[in-house]
């Protein structure tokens, strides 16, 4: 990192240790990253040689990011509990690093790659589903959730709203009270950070973007500071709201009168609701697919979990919006996904069944079909015609898997008889028949090679393959029929 520094503190520490070497001049050598948890989403390009920017467009390794915010939060656990439990080793913990449901393979792997690098050791180590985590502590928290229990066969929709991204899970409670997800885990980019895009382009309409750009970063952060707290106070009520400005924008002479009341910035009711627009839109639109989809009169409870939950503007929408659903929400909703965490720490087996949420499966080799296969797939072995890098369907997407349990199983012959060598491609696709593996829509995310035998030179030898979900993540492994030797698939993020 050079002589460069990595601004890695609570959220509010950290802007305002910002903001203060910012008006002194002195936050040249220092970074400051806000929303970095996006870059992990839907990013086809993710490696650990991807980059991201600070607040000031400076670059860094992601990868450097987020391993060095699980460092500071693993040390600062650490010296809070010894402090309190002298002979605490740090192998006496096991970690739970809790990531979005909407995120893919690669992403878990890049966080998982990322808490081992902060000095987590990955045995230590489980990645659990924020809905899930939530929905767990709202079943098995009570009475500390201030819900009650659901019942065997209870169906409930959980609406975890973050800052970042929004997670939608459905699931029914089992007769033994753990969890089925009955639809695979969906949602997207509307979290509070929505509202303060809103915001902003509200800021620059009024001011315009020379004023708004011209601000020293000092004053941005204030501004955003303002803003947060305006935000968490937003009800239903029609009222104005009013928020301090940097004294520059207090000096703006262009703007209406009235907008500015004693060098504070004056926000009517409607002007403020209006920012929570978009994104309670777009999480109401994607809930009433979901219920379209599902077609369950029983489904009857909406969960509100995340920091985004406690707005009163967002729970009146979706209470508006499907009125003969009961919509709840636990005591400190923020906090229902870190405290279910510690709830699937210790019991992760409580969330029984999942919903695949891609089509898995592995490259293999079938005889070519003319005028069926493309013609750039065409290979030839031994005088023979094949066609390469079929998709072999192990896991299917919206199939139903429970946890810890093989869910395919299948054999795979060499191609020769001198073959000593068999190489796989794990592969996830967004179709649920994908027929090659470099389809659009499909991605490689792991690869490995097995060594096979010669001793019998025969095409009787074979490798079997099958896929487990343990607990959030997928697991690959083949095993020569011969020397039983392993393999597992070793996943990549590229």
């Amino acid at each position: 990192m050079s002589s460069s520094k990595l601004l890695v503190v609570a959220i509010d520490f950290a802007e305002e240790e910002y903001a203060r070497l910012s008006q002194h001049k002195e936050n040249r050598d220092w970074y400051l990253f806000k929303r970095f948890k996006l870059t992990l989403y839907k990013n086809e390009d993710l490696n650990e040689n991807t980059k991201i920017r600070d607040c000031t467009d400076k670059e860094m390794l992601a990868i450097a990011v987020f391993s060095g915010g699980i460092h500071y939060l693993k040390d600062h656990l650490l010296t809070h509990f010894k402090e309190r439990i002298p002979h605490l080793r740090e192998g006496d913990i096991h970690w739970v690093l809790t990531v979005p449901a909407i995120w893919d393979e690669a992403a878990k792997k890049f966080m998982r790659k990322s808490a081992e690098k902060a000095g987590i050791p990955g045995t230590r180590l489980t990645l659990a589903l924020e809905p899930e985590c939530a929905a767990l502590y709202c079943q098995l928290g009570a009475p500390r959730s201030g819900l009650s229990p659901m019942q065997p066969g209870a169906k409930f929709l959980l609406l975890d709203c973050g800052g970042g991204t929004v997670d939608i899970t459905v699931h029914e409670v089992r007769y033994d009270n753990s969890l089925k997800e009955i639809h695979r885990a969906s949602g997207g980019p509307w979290g509070g950070i929505k509202v303060d895009d809103a915001f902003q382009e509200y800021l620059l309409e009024l001011f315009g973007f020379e004023r708004i750009a011209s601000l020293p970063k000092h004053d941005v952060i204030e501004l955003e500071r303002s803003f947060e707290l305006l935000k968490k106070n937003v009800n239903t009520e029609d009222k104005n709201y009013h928020m301090q400005l940097p004294l520059i924008l207090r000096q703006s002479a262009d703007i209406g009168i009235g907008t500015l009341i004693a060098g504070k910035l004056r926000l009517s009711s409607n002007v403020v609701k209006g920012f929570f627009e978009m994104p309670a839109e777009n999480i109401c639109r994607k809930i009433q697919e979901i219920l379209l989809s599902l077609r369950q009169p029983d489904l009857d409870t909406i969960l509100l979990v995340g920091g985004f939950a406690e707005s009163k503007v967002l729970q009146e929408k979706v209470q508006s919006k499907f009125p003969t659903m009961k919509v709840l929400k636990p005591n400190e909703p923020s906090a229902a996904v870190i405290k279910g965490a510690v709830e699937f720490g210790h019991c992760p087996e409580k969330v029984r069944f999942r919903m695949s949420p891609y089509t898995y499966g592995v490259n293999i080799v079938t005889p070519f079909r003319h005028r069926k296969d493309p013609i750039s797939k065409y290979i030839e072995i031994d005088g023979e015609a094949y066609c390469d890098d079929i998709f072999d369907i192990h896991v299917k997407k919206n199939q139903s898997v429970e946890t810890g349990t093989e869910i395919s199983n299948e054999d795979y012959h060499p191609m020769t008889q001198g073959q000593t060598n068999m190489n796989f491609k794990v592969a996830t696709s967004d179709s649920l028949s994908p027929k090659y593996i470099d389809d659009p829509g499909n991605r490689i995310i792991g690869s490995f090679d097995v060594r096979i035998p010669h001793a019998f030179a025969s095409l009787e030898r074979y490798v079997n393959v099958k896929m487990i979900f343990r607990g959030t993540e997928l697991e690959v492994e083949a095993k020569d029929a011969h020397t039983k030797q392993k393999y597992k698939s070793s996943f990549r993020f590229e």
